[in-house]
């Protein structure tokens, strides 16, 4: 194909491109982080998890953290929330600077 429309088309075809390999790979790592919660409560009662991020977290870290859930304390890297809504926690260990999300047995 020749003509104006050319470099436009291969444009959005690698930024489509692009797309769908970031969405396959953040999906792929959201399981690989929520692998130890497999088994874990039933769907309707919340789940009380630590989210480990990569570095400590900052206000929006937490501001993002308490719309999941109620969080209770951070200690380093660590964030402890209570009663997580399952599907929201998927969504939320889609996010790169999510390291791995573990159960939490409060009093530990």
């Amino acid at each position: 194909m020749r003509g104006p429309l050319r470099l436009p088309l291969i444009a959005t075809a690698l930024i489509a491109v692009g797309m769908v390999a970031w969405t396959a790979w953040t999906s792929t790592e959201a399981g690989r982080k929520t692998e130890s919660l497999i088994g874990m409560a039933s769907p309707q009662t919340g789940l009380d998890v630590i989210v480990t991020l990569d570095f400590p977290p900052e206000a929006f870290h937490l501001t993002r953290a308490q719309q999941l859930g109620q969080l209770v304390k951070t200690d380093g890297k660590r964030m402890y929330l209570r009663s997580v809504d399952r599907s929201a926690l998927k969504e939320f260990s889609k996010f790169y600077w999510v390291e791995r999300i573990d159960a939490w047995k409060p009093g530990q």
